[in-house]
C-alpha cells in the first residue's frame, strides 16, 4: 500500500509489476490517483495510489529508472516556466541541459 514514500521521483511498481518513477503526488481531493513514467517513456493513466507498492534497488529495471528519477523535478520546472511564459526561466533550464521534450505529471508538453 502506497503511503508517504509515494511521491514525485519515487519508484513503484503497478500490481501488474511493472516498474516507473511517478510523475505527480497523490492529490488532496480524496482519489489519491498519481502517474508512472516507465523505462520505455510510456506514461501510465491515473493509477490509485494505494494499488502501488514502493520499489527497491533490487527490482528488475531500477538502475534504468534512476536517471528519470534524477531529472524529473528540472524537467517538470522546464514545463512550470514555458507555461507561466517565462522564456529567460526556460533558457536558463535548456542551458542548464534539461530536454526541450519534458512532460509534466499529466504528460503534456
Amino acid at each position: 500500500m502506497a503511503s508517504g514514500w509515494c511521491k514525485v521521483g519515487s519508484f513503484a511498481n503497478t500490481a501488474d509489476g511493472k516498474l516507473g518513477v511517478v510523475t505527480m503526488d497523490p492529490d488532496a481531493y480524496g482519489n489519491k490517483e498519481v502517474k508512472l513514467e516507465f523505462a520505455d517513456g510510456e506514461t501510465s493513466g491515473y493509477i490509485k495510489a494505494g494499488t502501488l507498492t514502493q520499489a527497491t534497488a533490487s527490482d528488475d529495471g531500477y538502475e534504468a529508472l534512476r536517471k528519470r528519477a534524477e531529472e524529473l523535478p528540472k524537467a517538470l520546472e522546464l514545463v512550470g516556466a514555458a507555461r507561466d511564459n517565462k522564456p529567460e526561466e526556460v533558457q536558463r533550464l535548456l542551458e542548464e541541459g534539461v530536454s526541450p521534450d519534458a512532460k509534466d505529471g499529466g504528460g503534456s508538453p
